[in-house]
């Protein structure tokens, strides 16, 4: 996930014109380079999105000689060809891209005249997949401007002219020099590129992508120092203080992806147990924290191929300029931290290095498929696997840094673990028939069978809660308080609510069951009339979910499309109507009491008053006490609903209207005016 990933595309998209072209700044015109920049962007924020106005834009721009201008009826350019191609490619136009590129092609060979010129001929010859070679013309000029950039130590032209000839596919005479070229025009000050003492944005983009295609590292740690520099709240600017801009955003963007592929060196490194090749990169600015395009980390790599002296190196280095080797980063694909490939290599001495680091790392698990250190042992199960987890199991009170007294519960732990389909070690041997792991592990269970069997359940359990999705745990939550307030043995219906609750993935006031309602409206939904422990029940839960921080403010979707208040109101729960105002401001209860929902416009207040108008007589002054409240905190009585009745009007109106019993009418008036005062 890109920081900020969200601001950038609300950005990005805030820059499209009527016309359908874009702007590079907020304040700025229109043109085709913005356009690209933009479009580019999108596209690798997965938020790219086929606008005609835009396509008709890029058309708009194209002359009778096939070139196209950066707005229409301006001069066109062979630079500004390139880009109007590339564009029609990314919004995926081929027929419309396959009917100019003669013409435009032609256009662009007749007409390069400078570096910039060319090196887009280029760019639009690879990316659009322009048949033929690149024109000869433009290999010569990039050609002697590579034997002259070099000379001179020019950055940036080395890096235009290098990048160019290989997309063009060309062989360089001596990469070694333009390699070194390149490298030096790095700033030590800043981490970008430039030629001088101040890095530039184009400088740093066209030595990132000669670099690249030369398979070459930068010096990484200072070159993301130079990007965060430039970082703004919606994406990224030129320079420093400067404004966010699609193109400055679309190129570092563009370079975080290339050190991913540049990273892929150091990780394969890695699983060679090249430490001697580490050890310059991390002292040569490598960032031993940063995933590969593949999803690797070093560590990973190493942990994976069982290097236990590259993960001794990483994890020790102490190389005062490196940054330290952090043996919490996950390979994210599988969910799995480095123990976790260290288990299935079923080296020891890697495992015991990693533990040393993260103890706690002994009882971790992957949410893909729930295995442990000591499960991925048990699975794989070959003898070096046997020899891990007797290690495991023989060690655990001394691995989790507890007292030795504990080795039972530690080993208990390891034992009762499972897989997400419920396998713990020793049931896994029934379904792969490995004779010598299930004799190993039985040697641990002697005497606490039953007691690793109940607790194997209850680690199931929980691991089911740690791996559901948030949708999952609503579900899970909404049957937890069904069982709780129907009795049907509310302890465990009350932990079970508490485990839930105590999930990082737990969204408290996210909608679920069929009528896609909150936690806290499906509690308080329900009438305990002659029930008061079910009542106390719901009280109770109620106050449990808001303490969690339960959003009364939250709409179901069905049936009223409400929150807490006017559900809590219309039902008569005094109770929690009291209770839930205690965990809203005065003026954010008042203004849930009136609410005028679209389905019917009623209030809480037309609701309280209704139910009190049709109350038996036993029941009635519960009622008025309630619109007597209401009415103290906030509740008005001048809101028409949905046929233009006002909460007063229901009630007068009740006295003339035979549904109702006159003297309830006559009661709820007398309880609105001793309120108003």
């Amino acid at each position: 996930m890109i920081e900020n990933q969200a601001n950038m595309v609300v950005f990005l998209k805030g820059l499209r014109r009527e016309s359908g072209a874009y702007a590079d700044t907020s304040d700025g015109a229109a043109s085709m380079g913005a356009t690209l920049s933009a479009l580019k962007t999108l596209a690798q924020l997965g938020a790219l999105e086929i606008n005609q106005q835009t396509i008709d834009f890029i058309h708009s721009c194209r002359h009778e000689n096939g070139a196209f201008s950066a707005q229409p009826g301006e001069e066109p350019s062979p630079f500004v060809t390139a880009q109007a191609l590339i564009a029609l490619k990314t919004l995926g136009q081929e027929s419309l891209l396959s009917d100019c590129v003669p013409a435009a092609a032609a256009a662009m060979s007749a007409t390069s005249a400078n570096q910039f010129d060319h090196f887009m001929l280029v760019a639009a010859y690879e990316e659009c997949d322009i048949p033929g070679p690149v024109p000869q013309a433009t290999i010569d000029f990039f050609e002697n401007q590579l034997s002259n950039s070099v000379a001179a130590a020019n950055v940036l032209e080395t890096s235009i002219a290098s990048a160019s000839l290989i997309r063009a596919q060309q062989t360089i005479g001596d990469p070694t020099a333009v390699v070194n070229c390149i490298l030096a025009g790095q700033n030590r000050s800043d981490g970008g590129f430039g030629d001088g003492e101040t890095s530039s944005m184009l400088t740093t983009y066209c030595a990132i992508r000669a670099l690249v295609l030369f398979n070459e590292l930068p010096n990484t740690r200072h070159l993301l120092s130079y990007f965060s520099s430039l970082r703004t709240d919606f994406g990224y600017a030129a320079a420093r203080a400067g404004v966010t801009a699609a193109g400055a955003t679309y190129q570092i963007l563009s370079m975080l992806s290339w050190l991913e592929e540049l990273q892929r060196v150091p990780v394969d490194a890695a699983r060679q147990g090249d430490i001697d090749f580490l050890h310059d990169w991390l002292n040569n600015g490598g960032n031993p924290n940063m995933y590969d395009a593949d999803g690797w980390t070093v560590l990973l790599a190493a942990a994976a191929r069982g290097q236990a002296s590259t993960v001794a190196f990483l994890l020790k280095h102490g190389l005062p300029d490196a940054p330290k080797t952090d043996p919490g980063i996950r390979y994210q694909e599988a969910d799995a931290l480095p123990i976790y490939l260290a288990g299935q290599a079923g080296d020891l001495e890697t495992v015991k290095l990693l533990l040393e680091a993260k103890p706690k790392h002994l009882h971790a698990i992957s949410a893909v498929n729930g295995h442990t250190v000591f499960l991925q042992a048990a699975f794989y199960g070959k003898a070096k696997h046997l020899k891990l987890a007797e290690y495991l199991l023989d060690n655990a009170a001394y691995i989790c840094r507890v007292p030795a007294e504990a080795l039972g519960e530690e080993q208990a732990r390891l034992l009762s673990a499972t897989n997400v389909r419920g396998y713990s070690a020793l049931t896994m041997q029934d379904l792969w028939h490995n004779q010598k792991m299930k004799d190993l592990l039985l040697r641990y269970y002697a005497g606490r069978e039953a007691y690793l069997e109940a607790k194997k359940e209850a680690y199931y359990a929980n691991l089911l809660l740690e791996i559901a999705t948030p949708q999952a745990l609503t579900e899970r939550m909404m049957d937890a308080i069904t069982a709780y307030l129907a009795r049907d043995d509310v302890g465990t219906a009350e932990k079970r609510i508490d485990a839930i609750l105590e999930q990082p993935a737990f969204d408290i006031d996210r909608l679920g069951n069929e009528l896609q309602q909150t936690p806290l409206i499906f509690a308080i939904t329900g009438v305990d009339v002659g029930d008061p422990e079910r009542a106390k029940r719901r009280y109770q839960l109620a106050r449990k979910l808001l303490d969690a921080g339960a959003d009364p403010a939250v709409r179901e979707k069905h049936p009223m499309a409400i929150g807490a208040v006017i559900r809590a109101s219309v039902l008569n729960n005094f109770g929690l109507l009291k209770l839930i105002a205690d965990y809203m401001s005065p003026a954010a209860f008042a203004r849930e009491m009136n609410i005028s929902p679209a389905v019917n416009g009623l209030t809480a207040m037309h609701d309280a008053t209704h139910r009190a108008l049709t109350s038996p007589p036993a029941e009635l002054q519960g009622h008025l006490d309630q619109i007597s409240w209401m009415i103290a905190h906030g509740a008005r009585l001048d809101l028409p609903d949905n046929v233009g009745q006002t909460q007063r009007q229901l009630a007068e109106s009740a006295l003339e209207d035979s549904a109702f019993p006159r003297e309830n009418a006559e009661a709820v008036l007398a309880a609105i005016n001793t309120a108003q005062g």
